[in-house]
């Protein structure tokens, strides 16, 4: 499921009678995938965004990443592979296929 936001866009700086015009629309945002590093385990877990349990659980990131990167194809979404300290991370767009 995915993630609603509230967007509002001013079209243009004012109208004839010098109101502003703004447009409001909603999105729905795909799913956040984070693939992050147990360090406990020793493993690199794949899970939604706010989820209670790993979708998946891989020896080495870049196959944590091709496990949410395939997951995220069902419905579109963001994978975001996290650094292995936790500091950084980068986002990938995933089209729905």
């Amino acid at each position: 499921m995915g993630h609603w936001a509230l967007f509002e866009t001013q079209a243009r700086p004012a109208d004839r009678a010098g109101q502003t015009q703004i447009h409001t629309y909603t999105v729905c945002m795909g799913v956040i995938i984070d693939v992050k590093r147990d360090a406990v385990e020793g493993l690199w877990r794949v899970m939604k965004q706010g989820g209670a349990r790993a979708s998946a659980r891989k020896e080495t990131q870049e196959m944590a990443k091709q496990a949410a990167i395939g997951i995220a194809s069902r419905t579109g979404g963001v994978v975001r592979v996290w650094s292995r300290d936790g500091a950084s991370f980068k986002d990938f767009n995933i089209s729905r296929s």
